[in-house]
């Protein structure tokens, strides 16, 4: 009988998702835990066999793994860079440039300080067509790139009073 156990965490700053799997892959307990490392250690203790333990690389992953070697079998800092869903997010992105490619606007937008071609190949798809907007100012707004102006100094005080100021 295996008795190894898979132990996932999700790692945040207050607390740790938990979720441990046996052998076969079934769900044996989910947890969540305080990060501090009392708690996770007396979580880790009450579990039972070989115990692996996988989490992704974060600010707090070096602590975390110096804590949990000397008490598991083995412990797995994974890049989520590098992971097998990045060559889905790859793949969709030399999809999105090529079909990008295809528009003649986006020479046009990527000639704006600050597009690239990741930013102006979404501009494409979001407004779709220039021509659906009445002004150019509208399509900005939408996209946008239009200059928004904000005045938290719409009211003042003259002689102890508040008092609303004029546009101007």
């Amino acid at each position: 009988m295996n008795d190894a156990k898979y132990i996932g965490m999700d790692v945040h700053q207050a607390t740790i998702c938990a979720a441990v799997r046996d052998s076969s892959g079934n769900l044996v307990m989910e947890a969540t835990l305080e990060t501090k490392a009392e708690t996770i250690l007396e979580f880790v203790h009450g579990l039972r066999g070989s115990l692996r333990v996988s989490f992704e690389e974060g600010t707090c992953a070096a602590w975390l793994h110096d804590l949990l070697k000397p008490h598991v079998s083995e412990v797995l800092v994974c890049d989520s860079r590098k992971n097998a869903l990045l060559a889905l997010r790859q793949e969709a992105r030399r999809e999105l440039l090529a079909e990008a490619r295809k528009h003649p606007a986006l020479r046009l937008l990527r000639q704006i300080p600050a597009i690239g071609p990741i930013r102006a190949a979404l501009l494409i798809v979001l407004m779709q067509t220039p021509h659906r907007f009445r002004t150019k100012r509208q399509l900005w707004a939408y996209c946008g790139l239009a200059l928004r102006t904000y005045d938290s100094g719409e009211y003042r005080f003259v002689g102890g009073q508040l008092k609303r100021s004029k546009k101007g």
